[in-house]
């Protein structure tokens, strides 16, 4: 039975692994969404700013995108390390915290202004919508698999004698429980 613990570990980490990677690849593609705003302007994809107003709301349309992608993927390369994924209270949030970021991800790719331009942008939206709720609801289910951390033996106290000299002619042994033994009676 002691196989089949280490079976079940494997493949949770392997589960683990697999939507880490596919939440990294999510948060890339929800960069270059960011950017067809950018450049969407120049190939078609959406209507140039009109005013001043419109022109703020392009800029931080592209910028949101853009952000929250890259964070997405600093937050998943970041699970990988193990200063978060042996401390559970830290996974945990990781994973949660990113599961609602791609359920909204999933709700912001999938229609609105990134929808606007010809049918592959829209079926990139669609795919970056999708793949983004996959990995929230596998986030969710794998929130409590943080790695547990490796075992060390106890340390065991030494306990060997340790001569310690006092007046140069006479050595007094001291065991390391502090209860000092008296080897040689001391001639006055």
């Amino acid at each position: 039975m002691a196989g089949s613990g280490c079976a079940c570990s494997d493949r949770i980490k392997f589960a683990r692994d697999v939507f880490t990677s596919l939440g990294a690849v999510v948060g890339l593609l929800f960069v270059v969404q960011g950017i067809l705003v950018f450049v969407g302007t120049a190939v078609g994809h959406e209507k140039p700013p009109t005013d001043f107003w419109d022109g703020c709301h392009w800029l931080a349309h592209g910028v949101l995108c853009i952000a929250v992608g890259f964070l997405c993927f600093a937050f998943e390369v970041k699970s990988c390390f193990s200063s978060v994924k042996l401390h559970l209270a830290w996974f945990a949030a990781n994973r949660l915290g990113l599961a609602l970021v791609y359920v909204w991800i999933g709700c912001y790719a999938a229609g609105g202004p990134l929808q606007s331009g010809p049918e592959w942008s829209s079926v990139l939206g669609h795919i970056t919508g999708i793949s983004a709720w996959v990995v929230g609801s596998a986030h969710i289910l794998l929130m409590g698999c943080a790695d547990r951390p490796p075992t060390e033996a106890p340390a065991v106290p030494e306990t060997k004698p340790k001569a310690v000299a006092q007046d140069d002619e006479l050595a007094h042994v001291q065991w390391a429980t502090g209860s000092p033994t008296h080897g040689v009676d001391a001639v006055a």
